[in-house]
């Protein structure tokens, strides 16, 4: 058997915006180096909008029915992972936040 260890992730539910079909962009003009141009308010100056279609889409009717009743939040939880949730998305920890996880998990009290 192997040695055991602790996975530093950081989970998000893509619900949101995985089940959309597309979104509505807006260009945000530039001047000739892709600096952004802003009005006189400090606002972007807009340019023209585009939709874009969602490559990920995944319908809305693929949300767990315990998800819908149990989780209004949408907070990502140890069953999203074991149901194998479609909206289920994660990402490695920040090297600083994986640090400050393990200091604090050592200041733990043993058992």
């Amino acid at each position: 058997m192997s040695a055991w260890t602790h996975l530093h992730l950081e989970a998000f539910c893509g619900y949101a915006s995985i089940s959309k079909k597309s979104w509505k962009t807006i260009e945000m003009k530039q001047d000739k180096k892709g600096n952004l141009l802003f009005d006189k308010d400090g606002n972007f100056k807009r340019g023209k909008e585009h939709i874009c279609e969602n490559p990920n889409y995944i319908s809305r009717t693929k949300r767990p029915e315990w998800c819908k009743k149990e989780n209004k939040e949408r907070l990502p939880r140890f069953r999203c992972l074991a149901d194998k949730c479609p909206f289920f998305a994660y990402d490695d920890c920040e090297p600083e936040e994986y640090i400050a996880f393990d200091k604090t998990w050592e200041k733990l009290p043993k058992e």
